[in-house]
């Protein structure tokens, strides 16, 4: 039976992998440091970059060879709270029943793939999955089975899961790496390099190894003779032509990075790059513009200062037209917007010198995007007392009135009950917008919650 290429030449040891050897140093430290219960040893090693770069397999290979059963998950089929508790109570520390019957006893590993996926519409699965890994009993000595995440980007919630593991970011290989996999793969399979063409095959792989391979399949699959193989390199670029080109969106993280880390000299770079989130990426410029400008350049406090000056008056004078773009719906304002707050921006951040290396890389979750959230959570709350109870907005009432509902809860339960559910209050929203509003729902036990979900829900 043919086997693909991907499959035929997976790394199967971590020598076989192409990354970097300070990488690879890290995660077998961390495995080690796990498996010898040293204190203070996350029991999570979290690998995130960009698709392709041979994250899952440095997971795999990695419990494989430290005598671990590589128990993986997709984790964006596994969103909800539930899924994730009953899944990992079945897998968490326990040891392989298959390999009890072969007088074998093997502990289990878990891989969690796009962590990013399990973020997306979560419904609590990323939450319950950190409070798993990260109880109490883990906080002294690891136990349990060590876990595995990976993600191909990072948001605030992820970024909560990285800062408590042990993280390695597996950044795009380079052109060297490249080359040491496309002579692996020609040499065994008997196919001439011609190393002046090869390079147009790198170019089109996209720093992806995945799709390296799935480049060198579609080119050379079956080609057997000289003059089959001839005439590939004869006709690459038609022949690449064919194999469409992989289309990569960057984050708003990735974005602003590039643009306060890097020089970029196509100034359309800058408007493609903004298009793809302009609100999240004007918010996170907004947010770590003086960070850059006081840590990684160099200059006078003075300098710096009517640097910071000179950036925020753009932010400040484009504010009028960012309402416009939103509300009028003006879209044409968006070139202008991005104009002056991330070309002409990083014009003035760049007129200061850098230092050769950055002295903090970091970015900021942005602060604004956290209270702009908070306050669309406020409004929901005041629209769901007002469709639900009142007539009318306003800010302070809800919270007298859920204290009341409390109140009536204890004293006259079956009576509120029926109010509850014929205003069509289901336990998901007593909980959600009318318990945790309130400090006097502390009196509300676990036996009384019952209660209330069995008469809200029968």
């Amino acid at each position: 039976m043919n086997q693909l290429w991907f499959e035929k030449y997976r790394p199967k040891c971590l020598n076989e992998l192409l990354l970097s050897s300070s990488d690879l140093k890290t995660a077998r430290e961390w495995i080690k440091n796990f498996r010898e219960k040293r204190e203070k040893t996350p029991v999570c090693l979290f690998l995130y970059g960009e698709p392709g770069t041979g994250k899952t397999s440095l997971a795999k290979i990695l419990l494989e060879e430290n005598g671990y059963d590589c128990c993986e998950f997709n984790a964006s089929e596994m969103r909800n709270q539930k899924g994730v508790r009953e899944t990992l109570a079945e897998i968490n520390g326990n040891h392989n029943v298959l390999d009890f019957m072969k007088s074998k006893k093997k502990a289990m590993g878990i891989v969690m793939d796009e962590i990013d996926g399990m973020n997306s519409s979560d419904k609590g699965g990323l939450t319950e999955l950190m409070s798993v890994m990260f109880s109490k009993k883990n906080k002294k000595v690891p136990t349990g089975s060590p876990f595995i995440c990976i993600s191909n980007s990072i948001d605030k919630k992820i970024r909560q899961l990285k800062d408590k593991s042990v993280s390695i970011k597996i950044g795009k290989p380079n052109k060297m790496l490249m080359i040491k996999l496309i002579e692996r793969i020609l040499n065994n399979e008997n196919i001439e390099i011609d190393y002046i063409e090869i390079g147009k095959i790198i170019v089109h792989s996209q720093g992806d190894y995945r799709r390296l391979v799935n480049i060198l399949e579609f080119l050379f699959y079956n080609k057997k003779t000289e003059e089959e193989v001839l005439e590939v390199w004869e006709n690459l670029d038609k022949l690449l032509e064919n194999f469409s080109k992989k289309s990569e969106s960057s984050t708003g993280y990735d974005s602003v990075s590039m643009f306060l880390n890097s020089t970029v000299a196509d100034n359309d770079k800058y408007y493609d790059e903004y298009y793809e989130n302009p609100s999240l990426v004007s918010l996170l410029m907004f947010e770590n513009i003086p960070n850059t400008i006081v840590k990684n350049r160099k200059g006078t406090n003075r300098e710096k200062l009517r640097c910071i000056r000179d950036v925020f008056r753009l932010y400040s004078s484009t504010d009028k037209y960012e309402n416009a773009f939103y509300t009028l719906q003006k879209w044409d304002l968006q070139n202008y917007i991005c104009s002056e707050r991330i070309v002409q921006a990083v014009k003035y951040i760049n007129s200061l010198e850098k230092y050769s290396v950055n002295r903090d890389s970091s970015l900021n979750y942005s602060k604004m995007l956290n209270r702009i959230s908070q306050e669309h959570t406020h409004y929901k709350i005041v629209d769901f007392y007002n469709i639900h109870f009142i007539n009318y907005h306003t800010k302070c009432i809800y919270h007298k009135l859920a204290e009341y509902i409390v109140y009536c809860l204890l004293y006259r339960f079956d009576n509120t009950i029926n109010f509850l559910k014929n205003n069509k209050i289901s336990y998901e929203d007593f909980e959600k917008k009318i318990c945790k509003k309130v400090k006097v729902s502390e009196y509300i036990g676990s036996a009384m919650r019952k209660e209330i979900k069995q008469g809200l829900i029968f």
